[in-house]
């Protein structure tokens, strides 16, 4: 998607099209250095209830909420358009994070993590971490938590997901983190 965002901190209020959703969330989200503050958007009601669902399954998604509080503010019924959509909208709310959960340097190296974690989102804690982190860790990991092992690991909230981030970047050897699936693509290429 093409344009330039601004350097200085801004907000944006907007009604964007629905069949770019994704793309236009992506151009504001996916570079941790882009300086959006705040944002209120008008969305079709099923992507405003996945962007804010608590339990999330997509990696990119997870990315961005590790930096911004999503959430879901008001349905608006077609009747308040017009012409009216044939569906109903949502406005939702994203607030950058005072204190990220992940340090806007680390993302690239915490989205290969969230790949990692979501490939399948249903596995239990324990076997999605399984190829990062030791059993005993694992259990550490979880007892420090307060979880269950056979959490889903698409149950686990932001602030868990820093944690088990910062537990491997503190005791993980490098060569167990995981890469981004771009990375891994460059080097088939």
């Amino acid at each position: 998607m093409r344009g330039y965002l601004p350097r200085e901190p801004f907000c944006v209020v907007s009604n964007i099209p629905f069949s770019i959703t994704t793309p236009i969330l992506r151009k504001l989200l996916d570079d941790p250095s882009t300086p959006l503050q705040r944002a209120a958007i008008i969305l079709e009601k099923g992507a405003a209830k996945r962007f804010t669902s608590s339990v999330v399954t997509n990696p990119e998604l997870l990315s961005w909420r590790m930096r911004y509080d999503m959430e879901l503010v008001q349905t608006l019924p077609p009747g308040y358009f017009s012409p009216p959509p044939k569906v109903e909208c949502c406005i939702i709310s994203i607030r950058r994070k005072a204190c990220p959960e992940v340090p806007c340097r680390y993302s690239a190296l915490f989205t290969g993590l969230a790949e990692r974690g979501l490939r399948n989102p249903q596995l239990p804690f324990d076997g999605a971490f399984s190829t990062v982190f030791t059993p005993p860790q694992l259990k550490h990991l979880a007892s420090s938590l307060g979880i269950d092992r056979d959490k889903p690991v698409c149950a686990l909230k932001e602030r868990e997901w820093g944690v088990i981030f910062q537990t491997m970047l503190d005791h993980v050897p490098s060569y167990r983190w995981p890469k981004t699936l771009q990375s891994q693509k460059r080097k088939r290429n």
